[in-house]
C-alpha cells in the first residue's frame, strides 16, 4: 500500500480527518477488478475506512496516470503500488501484500527454459506499462526493452488477450491473476517459467 506521509505518521494518534482523501485504484484482476467491483485492494480500502472513520473518495484509473497525480500532490494514495527510486522520492510505501512473478510463456511455444525466451528474436514481451517487477524480471525487461522487443498493454485483460492471440509474445505475470484471467476470457493455461 502507498500513503502519504499524513496517514502513514497518524497511526499512533489516529489519522487526522479533516479533509477528505482520494485514492485511486487500477484495474489488476484479484486486486481490483472494474467489472465486478471486488477484490483484495477493494477489500483493503474498505476496511481502511471504516477503521480510520476518515473519508476517502474512491477513483479507478490507469497505473501511469495514478503516479502522475500522486507526484504531485493530487491525489492522496493508491494501493498495490511498487517502490522504486523514482516514486521513493516522493511517496512512502508500506508493504501488505507481495507477489511471485513468472515469465508465462503459451503451451505451444516450444520455450522450455528462460535461455530459450531470451535468445530467440521472435518472440516478444508483454508487460504493463509504468509497471516494475522483481529486480531479476526488470532485468529482463530492461534487456528486451532496449532491444526493441517489449509491448506494453495499459492493464492486465490486454496483456492477457495478446498471449492468447499472438503465438509469439509472452508476459510477466503472477499465477493467481493469470487463472483469473484465464476463466475471465477464456485462454488456455500458460506455462511458467521462473
Amino acid at each position: 500500500m502507498l500513503a502519504l506521509c499524513a496517514i502513514g505518521n497518524a497511526v499512533a494518534a489516529g489519522p487526522d480527518c479533516s479533509r477528505p482523501f482520494t485514492l485511486a485504484l487500477h484495474d489488476h484482476g484479484l486486486r481490483y477488478s472494474a467489472d465486478t467491483y471486488t477484490g483484495i485492494d477493494k477489500d483493503f480500502a474498505d476496511e481502511l475506512i471504516r477503521r480510520s472513520g476518515c473519508k476517502i473518495g474512491f477513483r479507478l484509473m490507469s497505473r501511469a496516470r495514478i503516479w502522475q497525480l500522486i507526484e504531485p500532490g493530487a491525489l492522496d494514495f493508491t494501493l498495490s503500488g511498487i517502490a522504486n527510486a523514482e516514486r521513493d522520492r516522493f511517496a512512502d510505501f508500506a508493504w501488505y501484500f507481495s507477489n511471485k512473478y513468472y515469465l508465462l510463456v503459451r503451451q505451444d511455444s516450444g520455450v522450455r527454459q528462460l535461455a530459450d525466451f531470451e535468445r530467440s528474436d521472435q518472440f516478444r514481451l508483454g508487460v504493463i506499462r509504468s509497471f516494475r517487477y522483481s529486480e531479476s524480471a526488470n532485468r529482463l525487461v530492461d534487456k528486451l526493452l532496449l532491444a526493441n522487443r517489449v509491448s506494453q498493454a495499459s492493464s492486465l485483460a490486454p496483456l492477457y488477450e495478446t498471449l492468447l492471440l499472438k503465438l509469439r509474445c509472452w508476459c510477466v505475470g503472477n499465477i493467481p491473476n493469470a487463472a483469473w484471467w484465464r476463466r475471465m476470457i477464456s485462454f488456455p493455461e500458460p506455462k511458467k517459467l521462473v
